[in-house]
């Protein structure tokens, strides 16, 4: 018996490809990124003077397909990020979302002020609805265009509220509790 026509769109073959290819790496080891990181905050200038333990510069500064979602909020002075060999300028008080099939690599320059999110389908997926949304989202599987979004001026504060929770959280990921309020606020980032 086939499954019916609507389950098998290209967005549920890519939310089963990823699945398959996160889980594979995390048992095989094949990708380190993948095996240390289901939810990472962290400031850009971390990342680019290797303060952060586990999470490999040569992978993250080279272009590669990382089977993360990224999500980059710019600071003051706005941040650059290359995709797919191209050097994306991102405005002040932006945010950039980058999708796991998009070749992706940071600047070697650090962004003052840029917070950089990453969390795996794995993380994110707790019900179909959580698969159906994240790979079905504009957001990070449009295949022509990358999505940046400025929001106004009322809600920077609101945002840098959001990257707060998010490193309180990282630092008590062990507590379910902090788990599931990053998995909401993944959540109404979304959905901005």
């Amino acid at each position: 018996m086939n499954p019916p026509a609507t389950f098998w769109n290209r967005g549920t073959w890519l939310a089963i490809k990823h699945q398959i290819l996160d889980t594979k790496r995390i048992f095989e080891g094949n990708s380190i990124i993948s095996q240390n990181i289901k939810f990472g905050i962290y400031r850009h200038d971390e990342l680019g003077t290797g303060q952060v333990p586990n999470v490999p510069l040569e992978i993250l500064f080279a272009d590669a397909r990382h089977n993360l979602y990224l999500v980059l909020f710019s600071g003051k002075g706005g941040a650059t990020h290359n995709i797919d060999g191209k050097t994306m300028k991102i405005p002040p008080y932006s945010v950039l979302f980058v999708g796991p099939d998009r070749l992706s690599s940071f600047t070697q320059t650090p962004s003052k002020g840029t917070h950089i999110l990453i969390f795996s389908s794995l993380f994110y997926n707790r019900s179909t609805r959580d698969a159906h949304s994240l790979l079905n989202s504009p957001l990070f599987h449009h295949f022509g265009m990358v999505y940046t979004q400025t929001p106004p001026d009322e809600s920077v504060i609101y945002c840098k509220t959001l990257v707060y929770l998010l490193h309180t959280a990282k630092e008590n990921f062990a507590n379910p509790l902090h788990q599931d309020l990053v998995h909401n606020i993944i959540q109404q980032i979304l959905i901005m």
